[in-house]
């Protein structure tokens, strides 16, 4: 008798989603489920005010459920979704390193302020579209 595989979290939030879609319990409407997103957020945040560490894991799992949740409700693929959103921070922490080793400077607390204002410039490149929305500062 060895031991039972344990499931991952994600895995088993998709499950127990899947079992409450197939009987009806389940909030199908993308729209319905970003309210609940932000509620979610929202109880979050007020654990955070009082630093509540419980509390915080508490909302915190809460709110990974609900956005498990809004995958399913939008035909989302949650880890095509979040591996996209991996490579595209990589991409952008790529660029700031690029671009701070290239003035002699290495991504460290000091360089915060830096750091932020690549950040916005990496994210400029990517998406031009959204560039007018980025507050433009120079680097």
């Amino acid at each position: 008798m060895g031991k039972k595989k344990q499931t991952s979290a994600p895995a088993e939030t998709f499950n127990l989603l899947s079992k409450a879609l197939d009987c009806g319990f389940f909030r199908a409407n993308p729209e319905s489920v970003i309210k609940k997103l932000r509620e979610e957020l929202k109880e979050l945040s007020d654990e955070v005010d009082k630093n509540d560490k419980a509390g915080m894991k508490d909302e915190y799992g809460d709110l990974l459920f609900v956005a498990a949740q809004f995958a399913l409700a939008s035909g989302v693929n949650a880890n095509k979704a979040l591996r996209q959103a991996n490579q595209k921070f990589s991409r952008r922490f790529t660029y700031i390193e690029k671009e701070l080793a290239a003035r002699g400077l290495e991504a460290s607390p000091q360089n915060r302020e830096l750091m932020w204002k690549l950040w916005a410039a990496a994210k400029r490149q990517e998406k031009p579209k959204k560039a007018k929305k980025l507050a433009k500062q120079p680097l």
